[in-house]
């Protein structure tokens, strides 16, 4: 539903991102394996009354995928960038799927006074990684990679997933082993992240939280769930079916229920 596709250049190169809809923003981060094309399906449901924001990370889906370390500080000066070229002024809501939920936590703990309110769905608690993965190094291995980087996105036609859009499996195909395993080591497996949210309660006092998660969900650690309530106590724990992929399986009515109940305030729109 008029979603608009932008590329923001910025200091790095240039992000993807998918705008859509009027009124007060909402800022939506998508996981590890999705784009900003993930949230395809909430602009039928908020695009009336919202301005929907959904960015590629840098290194994923049509963004640029430059050579740098995809830590916490570049992801969030990122999204700091994309507001600001945006001309966002005032709040924003923040939804964030799985990896993308770390990242909007991140943001709402260093930006309080910009966020309206924080949504958290199917979220991992950041945590030290066991087996961690490693990168090619090899000169031969580094080949094949970049070879098989290149092939994969023009296979995506050929992957049926009674799940995922055809586009968000062609922009999971997109990303490169670099922008993927750094930033998940970034968001993910970097125990030190969790140490970033532990005031996050405090910053986000009096605003809506909701932990919105499925009882069905292996993908994540068994008590990521309860990590996050107790950083958020405050915070509405809304369970439904679905598994991981609550979201595309409820076609995002709950999230948006939530977010329609959510009292907003008038917020500048982007320019198309």
């Amino acid at each position: 539903m008029g979603w608009r596709h932008r590329r923001i250049k910025l200091d790095w190169g240039r992000l993807s991102v998918q705008v859509a809809g009027t009124g007060s923003p909402i800022l939506l981060l998508h996981g590890l394996g999705g784009s900003g094309r993930y949230w395809a399906g909430l602009g039928p449901l908020l695009a009336g009354t919202r301005t929907l924001i959904a960015p590629d990370l840098a290194g994923f889906g049509r963004s640029d995928k430059p050579g740098l370390d995809y830590g916490r500080e570049f992801h969030l000066a990122t999204i700091e960038s994309l507001l600001a070229a945006l001309h966002i002024e005032g709040q924003v809501a923040v939804a964030g799927h799985s990896m993308g939920g770390v990242l909007a936590a991140l943001f709402a703990r260093r930006h309080p006074e910009a966020v309206e309110s924080l949504a958290l769905v199917a979220t991992p608690f950041p945590r030290q990684q066991l087996r961690p993965n490693r990168m090619p190094n090899a000169p031969v291995r580094v080949a094949v990679y970049r070879f098989v980087q290149r092939l994969l996105p023009a296979l995506s036609p050929l992957v049926r997933s009674a799940t995922f859009p055809r586009a968000v499996i062609a922009d999971y195909l997109r990303h490169t082993v670099d922008s993927y395993q750094k930033t998940s080591r970034a968001l993910l497996w970097d125990p030190t992240a969790a140490a970033d949210l532990l005031a996050l309660d405090d910053a986000l006092r009096g605003r809506p939280q909701m932990l919105l998660y499925s009882n069905e969900d292996t993908t994540i650690a068994g008590d990521s769930l309860d990590r996050w309530r107790a950083v958020l106590p405050a915070a509405a724990v809304v369970i439904v079916p679905g598994a991981h992929q609550l979201l595309l399986r409820d076609h995002f009515a709950t999230l948006a229920g939530w977010f329609e109940a959510r009292v907003t305030t008038p917020g500048a729109v982007p320019s198309p």
